[in-house]
């Protein structure tokens, strides 16, 4: 009988103050059993209680029942989930949006306790971004997560395939684009098997792969992945749907709809297209009630302590930076896209690039959406890019809705 492999979990116990789990004989058949497990190694007080993301509910967190087929929760009675950000098992070959049998879907424990001996903060919770495929499928687990992990090229194995691999590290000093897409075509099936069942860390990962942190190789992989072209399919939708969508945003009212005010007029102000798109994207976000400046932090160039400290707090999102005295509409000194404190892409042409691009290694690297731009996100994915377009979130589908009715009386 083959061994369960090996399970890393990262326990997050507040803001700076994370914990490593290890589970070495794999996730347990019963989510008691883990949660006994985690408690042991982290010093956890306290009762709990389980919970799981409804997609009927718009995937907020219930009282489980029964035994969950989305994300599970676990909380000290009283006190409500916290966010959460964390690697998925994705099926269709997208990350986590509205879960259920024939889309995506992940399994998330998460655990909410009182403030621990060492300062931490009241709420804890704990990602799983390594659990392979087969050792959650059971009665007690979701059995839904049919993870997009290719076999093995005919003839090739995981050590040829590393040969490949260390190859790549010199090629890559070469920066001939046309070798790298060949053996990066050759050795996806490897790449993928170390995200789905290693879940290594972005900064591992970027020195073992540095080919695949350049804009053409994120969207060759995203190709790769879905058979979707990124860049090109997503600019097309953009530019394709932006009249439109200024007209759907325009007729929002309150706070968020002066908002979007003020960025179309400012828009209206600039023939640079690379500022239009982003200025669409900014109210795209303000019009489903999340926050662009939450997910495009900006810095001034002679700041350089605050960038710094802004990239390592950073989980995901994306960067830009000015020099003094720089106008609004100006193009930024630079952009660049962050992954677990880790600079992974810099010097890119603009927002909107870095946008679709963090899509593509959220992709790449098995991810979910964060939580605070799920709606942002599900509306790239499926309105832009048209993947798993037939299942929708409720606020999705309204905006859908108002968006083909202004393309049917346009």
């Amino acid at each position: 009988m083959a061994m369960a492999s090996s399970v890393r979990l990262r326990v997050i116990l507040g803001e700076d103050n994370c914990q490593r789990v290890i589970l070495r004989d794999g996730v347990p058949h019963l989510m008691n059993d883990l949660l006994a497990e985690v408690q042991r190694q982290c010093n956890l007080p306290g009762s709990f209680r389980l919970q799981f993301r409804d997609p009927e509910f718009d995937n907020e967190f219930m009282n489980l029942k029964s035994s969950p087929s989305t994300h599970v929760a676990v909380c000290q009675d009283g006190s409500p989930p916290p966010p959460y950000f964390g690697a998925s098992h994705s099926t269709n070959h997208s990350p986590v949006l509205s879960p259920s049998h024939s889309s995506s879907s992940s399994d998330t424990v998460i655990l909410s306790t009182p403030a621990s001996t060492s300062g931490a903060s009241s709420e804890s919770s704990l990602e799983s971004p390594s659990e392979s495929a087969s050792s959650l499928k059971s009665s007690q687990w979701p059995s839904v997560f049919d993870v997009y992990c290719p076999s093995f090229p005919s003839g090739e194995t995981a050590e040829s395939l590393e040969r490949v691999r260390v190859t790549l590290l010199s090629e890559v000093k070469k920066d001939n684009e046309q070798t790298l897409k060949v053996l990066m075509d050759k050795t996806f099936a490897l790449r993928r098997h170390e995200v789905i069942h290693e879940s290594p860390l972005i900064a591992d990962f970027k020195t073992r792969w540095p080919a695949l942190f350049r804009t053409k190789e994120v969207s060759a992989e995203f190709e790769r992945i879905t058979t979707v072209p990124l860049l090109s399919r997503f600019f097309s939708k953009l530019d394709l749907h932006s009249a439109k969508l200024l007209k759907v945003f325009a007729k929002r009212g309150g706070v968020q709809g002066r908002k979007i005010m003020q960025l179309v007029m400012a828009m209206a102000q600039s023939d640079n297209v690379e500022v239009k798109r982003e200025s669409v994207l900014r109210a795209l976000c303000l019009y489903l009630n999340e926050e662009p400046d939450d997910l495009i932090r900006e810095y001034m160039v002679s700041d350089v302590a605050a960038i710094q400290q802004g990239i390592d707090g950073t989980v995901l999102g994306i960067y830009t930076t000015r020099v003094e005295g720089a106008e609004v509409m100006d193009h930024p000194a630079d952009v660049g896209v962050v992954i677990e404190g880790v600079v992974v892409l810099e010097d890119l042409a603009s927002v909107s690039l870095a946008i679709a691009l963090l899509l593509g290694l959220i992709y790449a690297f098995n991810l979910s959406y964060p939580p605070k731009f799920r709606y942002t996100f599900e509306v790239i994915q499926k309105l832009f890019l048209d993947l798993d377009a037939n299942k929708l979130s409720h606020k999705v589908q309204a905006l859908k809705t108002k968006l083909f009715s202004e393309l049917e009386s346009g």
